[in-house]
Parts: C-alpha cells; structure tokens; sequence
C-alpha cells in the first residue's frame, strides 16, 4: 500500500476496463508506462495490468473504498 500514490487512485478510480475499451486503452497506457504505479517496476506493472484486464467490475473510489469497508464492519 506505501508504493500506492493519490495521482495513481485518482487516475484509476472508477474505470471499468473489462467492460469499456476506452478505459482499457488508457488505462493500459498508463500502467505500463509508468505513470501510474510508479514505485512499482515493469514486470510488476506488467503483473498488474495483467490481473486488472480481467477484474470485471469498476474500481472503486477512494469514497466508495471506505464505505464499503464501513459496510463490511
């Protein structure tokens, strides 16, 4: 979670790039060249995109995050 910035949850926050190619294309775009993650190296966000391609939902907010946590407690 330390390697996590605000502009790397602001980028991605409600994307849905299984559902819409747009949000795929850039958010591929940004993952892989290191504008988001960037404490990560290429192989790990490599790894990422990799396992968020198939995640088949829309990441959460940094609000809805917290709510939901709220929720599950």
């Amino acid at each position: 979670m330390a390697k996590i910035d605000i502009h790397t949850v602001e980028k991605l926050q409600l994307r849905a790039p299984v559902a819409c190619f747009a949000d795929a294309r850039e958010v591929k775009g940004y993952i892989l060249s290191g504008e988001v993650f960037p404490q990560f190296g290429e192989t790990e966000r490599s790894g990422i995109w990799n396992r968020m391609s198939t995640y088949d939902g829309i990441i959460p907010s940094i609000h809805t995050f917290f709510r939901d946590t709220a929720y599950l407690e």
